[in-house]
């Protein structure tokens, strides 16, 4: 009797056994298509072959150890920051691969913006002020980390803007001059004038201006571009009361052509042997103001071909009675911009 009770107990168990594990195995299929169900019909057609699409933050500047790669010198670290400051190009097209290259790695940007306006022998001259306030604060909002302004220079104040600005584009990728003022082309060379010049006789043009040769050297230190805008090829006020003393040498009308090095442009308001045009009082000249135009432009114009804007655009304001002129070369192996889309 007690061993018929006992294998009806384990027949029993048995039977229990196998339907309590039934049971369980029934639930876990039916959870494992119940979850599927669920996740077919929260997502998109054929989501599980589409392609993760992960942050822009989480692809950028994570190396998985929590350690930013350290960026290459002269090129800003590519991040969040970088990445808002891009902006949006208003385009229909996306910047090609040469310009993004060129964008992403502008290095260090120096530049020095003078206005001669206030001359002590000569009338004062309306826009160079206002024409310095409008280029160095487009340059800032470009993005250079250095913009030197100086107005009203004297001879030796020139001098000293000069040397101290050398220093400044010494290393530096881009060097910018930008002078906006009187210019004289003297025997073949060009000078700048300071306001303390009086030029009463035209041997004087060598002691009291400031030879072009001298501010291009300023600039030769940078390793990119070296590039010099002269807004200076106004009508030569001294002109008229200057003593003859060399007659080899004569005084030509606005400036005289010139041939800069390779890797260094020179940018003239007004071709060689003509004259620059001031604008109203309250305006900045045709050339300052066609120059701030372009280079704030978005997308932004590759700097040889800005300057071919800035030509057109002061041809049209003046009725074409003054063509602006670029002179050197820079290499066709680089594209060179003033600022990044936005």
């Amino acid at each position: 009797m007690k061993r018929v009770d006992f294998w009806v107990i384990r027949v029993t168990i048995a039977c229990v056994g196998g339907y309590l594990l039934f049971l369980i195995l029934s639930n876990v299929e039916l959870f494992s298509d119940s979850a599927i169900a669920v996740a077919e019909t929260s997502l998109p057609n054929n989501s599980f072959n589409a392609d993760v699409k992960i942050p822009m933050d989480d692809r950028i500047g994570n190396t998985g150890s929590g350690v930013k790669p350290k960026p290459e010198s002269g090129v800003a670290p590519v991040g969040e920051d970088s990445l808002n400051n891009l902006g949006t190009v208003e385009s229909s097209q996306p910047p090609s691969l040469a310009e993004v290259k060129a964008l992403s790695s502008f290095g260090r940007r120096v530049a020095l913006v003078i206005a001669n306006a206030s001359y002590s022998n000569a009338s004062t001259l309306l826009n160079p002020l206002s024409d310095a306030a409008s280029v160095s604060k487009t340059l800032r909002e470009a993005g250079f980390q250095e913009v030197v302004v100086k107005t009203d220079l004297t001879y030796q104040g020139m001098r000293t803007t000069l040397r101290e600005f050398a220093k400044l584009a010494d290393g530096a990728d881009w060097a910018v001059v930008y002078y906006a003022g009187h210019g004289i082309e003297f025997g073949g060379s060009n000078f700048l004038i300071p306001v303390d010049a009086h030029l009463q006789a035209d041997r004087d043009i060598d002691l009291e201006g400031i030879e072009l040769s001298k501010v291009i050297a300023t600039v030769e230190g940078a390793k990119r571009l070296r590039l010099i805008i002269l807004d200076a090829c106004r009508d030569n006020p001294f002109a008229n009361r200057m003593r003859r003393t060399l007659g080899s040498r004569a005084i030509g009308r606005g400036l005289a052509r010139v041939e800069p090095e390779p890797g260094m442009l020179i940018a003239y308001a007004a071709k060689h042997g003509e004259t620059a045009l001031d604008g109203l009082a309250t305006r900045n000249s045709p050339y300052a103001e066609a120059l701030v135009k372009r280079i704030r432009q978005n997308p932004p114009l590759e700097v040889r071909r800005l300057f071919d804007y800035v030509r057109d655009d002061v041809l049209e304001a003046t009725n074409k009675k003054q063509q602006p002129f670029l002179y050197g070369s820079l290499t066709a192996k680089e594209d060179f911009y003033f600022s990044k889309p936005r």
